[in-house]
């Protein structure tokens, strides 16, 4: 997996480009060609599907759109390059729970697997503010 230094040296050795091109010249034609590609329609008939196969395809198109547009770091102007295997290593690394709040308040929330009959955990989020954790 790489490391954290790795992920921050792209950060500031990524190619150089203004949100503006990277929004409207990079990310938003990929994700036409993405789209086309892998034939990703909604249909407001299903608004959320159970189909495995259609789970699996938005998923390799997913992989495929990150690896081909990045992502834009604000900060120093700079797009932050992964290939498909280290996004695959990453998705795989990924801790599968996460604990938010403190005291009473304290929840984890759990990944869900296809077919899994455990409650989803709804997160609306309170705006963008800071917090002591």
């Amino acid at each position: 997996m790489l490391s954290f230094f790795e992920v921050i040296d792209r950060a500031v050795r990524g190619p150089l480009m203004s949100d503006q091109d990277y929004y409207l010249k990079h990310y938003v034609p990929e994700l036409n060609k993405v789209i086309q590609k892998y034939k990703i329609k909604f249909n407001p008939e299903t608004p959320l599907p159970s189909d495995d196969l259609l789970a699996d395809t938005v998923f390799e198109a997913a992989v495929d759109f990150f690896s081909r547009v990045g992502l834009y770091c604000p900060d120093t102007s700079r797009v932050m390059k992964f290939t498909k295997d280290e996004i695959l290593l990453a998705a795989g690394e990924a801790p599968s729970s996460s604990t938010f709040g403190e005291g009473p308040d304290r929840k984890v929330m759990r990944s869900r697997k296809p077919d899994d009959h455990s409650e989803p955990w709804y997160h609306c989020g309170g705006g963008i503010y800071t917090t002591s954790e």
